[in-house]
């Protein structure tokens, strides 16, 4: 038995909608048109935003709901597709191995790692950004 979506209101009835376990979004469309309890309140930006949903979006009441995640191939949500989705991926390189092995001093290896990826804050690239700085080593 599917409850209806808009039934249950909190707070003063016109700003938030409580959904129980088994509701459904067809509950509240029927014939290609969304329906809502008579007498309704319904917020305006709300009820354009429901006029403008097209006809594709509208619930197939003869199918189940289902929820597919996009950052996955398999469409099942895991943990490790989270932290993926947001990260840019790039080609692994060959030097890796050069700073990242297990007896490493983690410090000296990341400052290895700025080296070569020539972001370290030497002299030479300060001097691209302030005018004043000298280029003479400091311990000269």
């Amino acid at each position: 038995m599917a409850y209806r979506l808009s039934e249950v209101m909190v707070g003063n009835g016109k700003d938030t909608f409580l959904c129980t376990k088994k509701a459904k979004v067809s509950s509240i469309s029927v014939d290609n048109n969304w329906i809502w309890l008579v007498g309704r309140r319904v917020d305006v930006e709300v009820t354009k935003l429901i006029k403008e949903t097209p006809i594709c979006l509208l619930p197939n009441v003869f199918r189940d709901d289902h929820v597919k995640w996009k950052c996955d191939r398999t469409g099942k949500f895991t943990v490790s597709s989270a932290v993926k989705a947001p990260r840019q991926s790039f080609a692994k390189v060959d030097w890796w191995k050069i700073f990242w092995f297990k007896e490493r001093v983690p410090r000296f290896a990341f400052i290895l790692w700025l080296h070569f990826k020539r972001r370290l804050q030497t002299k030479d690239r300060l001097k691209a950004w302030v005018a004043n700085v000298g280029t003479i080593c400091g311990l000269c």
